[in-house]
């Protein structure tokens, strides 16, 4: 099956602070915290609006071709 998007983001956990900007910027709850603790974008659900990238204060959100 053909990807949807050509991009992705992805959250840069060395780079990530905890703030949980990002989850308050999804309107689609793609944001989550994983099993590590560490906050994770689920692509399924993502829609690539960009709110979570462009919110975070500390630019952990990388966006990468899919």
């Amino acid at each position: 099956m053909a990807k949807k998007f050509k991009f992705d983001y992805v959250i840069r956990a060395d780079e990530c602070w905890d703030c949980a900007t990002c989850v308050t910027e999804c309107r689609d709850e793609a944001v989550f915290v994983n099993e590590e603790q560490r906050y994770e974008i689920d692509d399924d659900k993502c829609i690539r609006c960009a709110r979570c990238f462009k919110g975070c204060p500390v630019d952990a959100i990388e966006k990468v071709t899919a």
